[in-house]
């Protein structure tokens, strides 16, 4: 709606306006000058203040009766009751005290004595002349057969001088098979001195090699 199409001010609105404005001017004149107040008393009338010994005393009570003797129960003491109480043995108490150890010396041991030098035992090896002069007489050991074969070598021999002297347990290699076990009989059964020690035969072992040889005449 624009201010065109608002209705104009007339006389009647200004005369309301008016008193309108005439009505709050005047409350507010009486306000201020205590008129309010003044007419609220006409209205109300006075104010009576009552004060406390303008009120009446209270009635005359008479106080409770005491209570009969007869209405009191009798005292009744309570049952006595047996406690245990287990005894308790309180060991003493043990004083305690601190002791310092003495170091101990250190003892130095001597060192163990040197062990005693080994007792040198003297000994004497086997006598084998005996072997050393069948090996040198092989021939009368050659088997015929070997020389009809015309094999020859070296048979390597080892064998055991027991503390009879009786030589034993021949073993050869390196030559034909008729050589070696010819070999073995040759060394077996020599009588040789055995060797000691501190005085004291022992058996020993030995090795030895034989040659064969095929004769010249052959």
């Amino acid at each position: 709606m624009s201010y065109a199409d608002r209705k104009e001010f007339g006389p009647r609105q200004a005369t309301a306006l008016g008193l309108s404005l005439l009505l709050i001017s005047f409350l507010s004149w009486a306000f201020i000058n205590g008129l309010v107040v003044k007419v609220m008393k006409i209205a109300v009338g006075p104010v009576k203040l009552i004060k406390p010994k303008d009120l009446p005393p209270p009635p005359d009570t008479p106080p409770p009766p005491p209570p009969k003797l007869d209405e009191v129960p009798p005292y009744v003491p309570p049952p006595e009751v047996d406690v245990n109480v287990p005894q308790v043995n309180t060991a003493p108490a043990i004083q305690t005290q601190n002791v310092v150890e003495k170091p101990k010396e250190r003892v130095v041991e001597p060192p163990p004595p040197p062990p005693p030098p080994p007792v040198a035992h003297k000994i004497i090896a086997a006598d084998a002349s005996s072997v050393a002069k069948a090996i040198r007489n092989s021939a009368d050991y050659y088997p015929p057969r070997a020389i009809e074969l015309k094999q020859q070598g070296t048979s390597v021999c080892s064998y055991i001088v027991p503390v009879t002297g009786r030589t034993q347990d021949a073993k050869c290699e390196g030559g034909s098979d008729l050589l070696d076990r010819a070999a073995e009989k040759l060394i077996n059964n020599q009588k040789v001195k055995p060797a000691t020690e501190d005085g004291t035969p022992i058996a020993t072992s030995a090795r030895v090699k034989v040659t064969w040889v095929l004769p010249k005449d052959e």
